[in-house]
């Protein structure tokens, strides 16, 4: 493979070159054909980014999580395959290399699931967001105020075990940029400040199990993820979060066979902004209807939702906080139609998505799991972008 690397490399970014404009020449103008190369080697640079940050994530999961090693490995094979694809492209639409050019960045402005790099203070100088959705509606994003009220949510629900959030906390330009583009755009009106450490990490062990293989029906020896400790405080913040409510929380057999509370891995962290759009029912808002029926393997793909708006899902920690002030503000509940897709976590064990809504009928919270490519008229994803504080 790093031979495959070096050549392509070599073939198709000169090794160590800068970036190279994509703007017109001192005269003005450039030639089609220029402008298109130009876009094309841009396009490269930042696919090679993409492969080096799949390099080290890989490099990283070897000693921890083997099965996760290898995902890593096929995406970075997939990774390849696309540049070496464009290097051999002679028809190329500007379109889709502007696409490709416009994944560069996405972590820092805070919309995908993936985690994001850390910012520089000095570049954190925005203390106010406001922005009006395509409905009129102002939304105002006072991050000091945000900051009080959701340091005293946390402490009055006995979530103490979360730093107390700064006072002082601000956006980069480029988030708060970001953060006006999804309220006017997307009609996200929704702030949430999601703490660093709310649930902990789940704890995984490769191990060798028997299983019968249903194509020869015979038992067969396979490696499995098995949970060797849940996330440390999962368990804690699901009961917290339902707290009141005239049921317990309904786990389906799905989710229990996964690992249960505490077995889902976010590709979140850290303390953040979530925002998203204040809407009861995914089918009261456009955009979040337009997930209903949708695999999360459809959201995620190349121009999938999740690449057309810059943003992601949400994780199972922050759909149990959302849902709960949701009804702490109207004494109603999120999702009593549809169930969402948490898509920004996952159950390493299976591959599934965890997905929550509230039952009607048991009148409490409801937790299944479902894989990757179902698709049902009963599900949706509430999209949600992140911006790291």
């Amino acid at each position: 493979m790093r031979e495959r690397v070096a050549f392509l490399k070599h073939a198709l970014v000169g090794g160590t070159r800068e970036k190279e404009s994509s703007k017109a020449n001192k005269d003005g103008k450039e030639s089609a054909g220029e402008n298109i190369e130009s876009l094309k080697r841009e396009a490269i640079d930042v696919l090679f980014a993409e492969y080096e940050e799949l390099r080290k994530q890989a490099e990283e999961m070897v000693d921890k999580d083997i099965a996760k090693a290898n995902e890593l490995i096929e995406q970075i094979d997939k990774k390849l395959d696309e540049i070496e694809a464009l290097k051999n492209s002679e028809n190329v639409l500007i379109d889709d290399l502007e696409k490709i050019i416009a994944r560069d960045g996405e972590n820092k402005r805070g919309g995908r699931s993936g985690e994001q790099p850390e910012i520089d203070p000095s570049e954190r100088t925005i203390l106010e967001v406001t922005g009006r959705t395509s409905e009129g509606e102002e939304v105002k994003v006072n991050l000091a105020e945000l900051a009080r009220h959701w340091n005293k949510f946390y402490q009055d629900k006995g979530i103490d075990w979360v730093e107390p959030i700064p006072e002082d906390i601000k956006l980069t330009e480029e988030q708060a940029q970001e953060m006006k583009r999804q309220i006017e755009v997307l009609g996200f009106d929704w702030p949430v400040i999601i703490p660093a450490g709310l649930t902990g990490e789940p704890e995984y062990a490769e191990v060798e199990e028997e299983e019968i293989d249903e194509k020869i029906k015979k038992k067969v020896k396979v490696k499995r993820l098995q949970l060797k400790k849940p996330a440390e405080h999962a368990e804690e913040l699901h009961r917290l979060m339902s707290e009141g409510y005239k049921e317990v929380t309904d786990y389906s057999d799905n989710y229990k066979k996964d690992g249960g509370v505490g077995a889902s891995r976010d590709s979140r962290k850290g303390l953040r902004i979530v925002i998203a759009r204040k809407a009861k029912e995914m089918t009261d808002d456009e955009k979040l209807k337009a997930t209903v029926g949708k695999s999360i393997d459809d959201l995620e793909a190349k121009d999938g939702m999740f690449e057309k708006y810059g943003v992601g899902g949400m994780t199972e920690a922050e759909y149990l906080i959302f849902q709960r002030i949701y009804f702490e503000e109207t004494k109603k509940h999120l999702d009593e139609t549809r169930w969402t897709c948490l898509a920004a976590s996952r159950r390493p064990r299976s591959g599934r998505v965890p997905d929550g809504n509230w039952n009607t009928d048991g009148e409490g919270l409801s937790f299944d799991s479902k894989t990757t490519d179902s698709r049902d008229a009963s599900q949706g994803c509430r999209l949600a972008g992140s911006f790291l504080l």
